[in-house]
């Protein structure tokens, strides 16, 4: 996939190929975002390892749906802000976010926070990974969900910003 920004090079975008285990690109993605260091057959089984656990502790629901559409659908937000430069001050500019984007961040999100929540409680990364989705699961007590409340509540305070009138000076 080409992507063109403007006036710029064109943005060559590799293509993703799905996991060998549950034949899913968005499995793939965050597999490569929690590998740290190149050690991608380390980050291969951990991944797997954390979606056994999580599949075992919530069987009502397939791996690849509980993943896709759970965790990952929990964390996805519309809108991100931006800041914008208006008379010399800065602002927060509410801005839609294109899919690709919303779940990119919205993987990062999850895998910062068990990763925090790995140094905090001194756990390996599997057991803070299946912590935080359950947590999110349950719809509470967790660092991820919090994250992307505290980024809708900055987006509904500067939602005034978001006028035709700033549009046109971006």
């Amino acid at each position: 996939m080409i992507r063109k920004l403007k006036d710029r090079k064109k943005i060559v975008t590799r293509q993703v190929y799905p996991d060998s285990k549950y034949d899913s690109e968005l499995i793939q993605k965050f597999i490569r975002y929690t590998m740290q260091h190149g050690k991608l057959q380390l980050a291969t089984r951990l991944v797997y390892e954390f979606l056994a656990k999580i599949a075992s502790k919530y069987p009502q629901f397939g791996v690849k749906t509980l993943f896709e559409d759970q965790i990952i659908g929990n964390l996805l937000f519309e809108y991100e802000t931006r800041k914008k430069i208006f008379g010399g001050s800065g602002y927060h500019v509410p801005q839609l976010t294109e899919k690709r984007r919303q779940t990119i961040v919205a993987m990062k999100i999850f895998i910062n926070a068990a990763r925090k929540n790995q140094r905090a409680n001194k756990i390996d990364i599997v057991s803070s990974l299946t912590i935080e989705a359950d947590n999110i699961l349950k719809g509470f007590g967790c660092i991820s969900l919090k994250t992307v409340s505290e980024t809708k509540k900055r987006v509904a305070a500067n939602k005034a910003l978001e006028r035709k009138s700033y549009k046109k000076r971006i």
